[in-house]
């Protein structure tokens, strides 16, 4: 799995439409840079829950929140864990 780094700062989103508002990242993170595929999670779950299993390098899908909180931990303890909106300040 490749992961870039979200360096902490201050960015403008939105556009002219719906009206830009300033967000602020606090700290540095690190986020996954392409979707998780069914073979990565099968080489740490050992399990594949997806409805659609032609290929190992598709994208896993049908799992839950509950489920990645479980796969993130496996990765690496608590370390890891799914970015949210409460991840940044707006």
């Amino acid at each position: 799995m490749k992961f870039c780094k979200i360096p902490a700062g201050e960015f403008m989103m939105g556009d002219a439409y719906e009206g830009l508002h300033k967000v602020t990242i606090s700290q540095s993170f690190y986020l996954g840079m392409y979707e998780v595929t069914q073979g990565q999670w099968g080489a740490v779950m050992r399990n594949n829950p997806s409805k659609f299993q032609t290929r190992l390098q598709y994208p896993l899908e049908s799992v839950s929140w509950q489920d990645c909180q479980n796969f993130i931990a496996r990765l690496n303890g608590s370390a890891r864990r799914i970015p949210t909106l409460g991840d940044c300040m707006i």
